[in-house]
């Protein structure tokens, strides 16, 4: 586990991309511990984890008649049982309640993830990074947990594409545009309509390797290609080969036969649905 510390750590000392998918409670207990944890509760768990039920009358209690009658209900004892809860139900208040509430939070959520999450704090310690995110909490916030502000958008995606064309005039040219203008608008199809099967995320990790925004932007622009010479199949079937990308150079290599909507979408879908990826690391 401290090497997937290790691995958040080197890539943003170099740039890259945060997680992006930490639960807010875990991101603060890595770099603030129980503390920061416990000052900020949810209203309810999920109804799946044990005490789920108490734990929402518990926390929209907002007296103390209300708490000692939670508490001193079957379901209130056995849950106190439980968390080794050692006041005295018949007397409790609200101070009581968030001690209760902290317990259950605690046994519930953080304790059977305790040892991962250590193991990992220990890896973020690589570079320094720990100690500028502490000082920096809430500002990294959004580079570790999900956040809609490293997430693509079309203009910020339409504005980095850098197409190569042929000379002016030319009916490589010609074609080219067609194509560039299907690929604009699959994209297009990829951000605002919801029903794609693909996103414009995942057009942007098959491309550059990653799905959000990276927090110091790309080192350049998307370099889109295009790809004239394919040879017709033997059966006498035209190419189909698809849309191939170079995550490192970032950039883009379009076969021009691929020269209709119906066809940029049938070979993007498939061409991203298929890469493998990194793998394990």
């Amino acid at each position: 586990m401290q090497s997937i510390g290790h691995l958040f750590a080197a890539s943003l000392q170099n740039g890259g991309p945060g997680p992006g998918f930490l639960a807010p409670w875990v991101y603060r207990y890595l770099f603030g511990g129980m503390e920061k944890v416990l000052k900020l509760l949810p209203e309810k768990l999920e109804s799946s984890l044990q005490f789920s039920d108490l734990y929402t009358k518990l926390k929209k209690a907002d007296n103390c008649g209300t708490v000692i009658e939670i508490l001193t209900s079957d379901m209130g004892y056995d849950v106190l049982e439980s968390i080794g809860y050692r006041g005295i139900p018949s007397k409790a208040n609200l101070k009581n309640r968030t001690e209760v509430l902290q317990s259950i939070y605690i046994k519930s959520i953080v304790e059977p993830l305790l040892p991962p999450l250590d193991s990992i704090a220990n890896g973020l310690k690589c570079y320094g990074i720990s100690k500028v995110v502490m000082r920096y909490i809430e500002d990294f916030y959004t580079v570790f947990c999900p956040s809609p502000l490293f997430k693509w958008d079309f203009e910020k995606f339409f504005g980095i594409l850098s197409p190569v064309f042929s000379e002016n005039g030319s009916t490589n040219h010609a074609l080219e545009i067609t194509v560039y203008k299907h690929f604009v608008d699959f994209a297009e199809l990829c951000y605002f309509d919801d029903a794609f099967p693909v996103t414009l995320g995942q057009l942007m990790k098959f491309v550059t390797g990653s799905p959000s925004l990276p927090p110091l932007g790309l080192p350049k622009g998307i370099t889109v290609e295009f790809v004239h010479g394919c040879q017709d199949l033997k059966n006498g079937m035209k190419c189909k080969c698809l849309p191939s990308a170079s995550t490192c150079a970032i950039a883009l290599k379009i076969p021009v036969h691929i020269a209709d909507i119906d066809s940029m979408k049938e070979s993007f879908i498939l061409a991203v649905n298929c890469e493998p990826g990194f793998g394990c690391v």
